[in-house]
């Protein structure tokens, strides 16, 4: 549900993707800050430190939410016209 919220916000904020490489760089960069994120916890157990994991799950929705936008954007650059996607192409 969560990152279906965001996916829909994105959706609505931001254009489209123009390219998969376009997608890509976003994506890399929401991977960035889900791994900033990662590093900032210094030891011990993420479960006793609520408020990093708070941070780390929020940067992770952030990641599916733009890998499920390429999925989507990619789909629509890559097979126009309402083309279905065929695994394996």
């Amino acid at each position: 549900m969560e990152v279906e919220t965001e996916l829909i916000n994105a959706t609505l904020t931001y254009r489209p993707f123009g390219s998969v490489h376009e997608g890509m760089a976003v994506l890399q960069e929401e991977m960035n800050e889900l791994w900033q994120a990662v590093g900032r916890k210094t030891g011990g157990d993420m479960l006793h430190q609520p408020k990093d994991w708070s941070v780390i799950r929020s940067e992770a929705i952030q990641v599916a939410a733009m890998a499920m936008r390429l999925v989507m954007d990619g789909d629509r650059l890559l097979h126009p016209a309402g083309e279905k996607f065929q695994y394996g192409e």
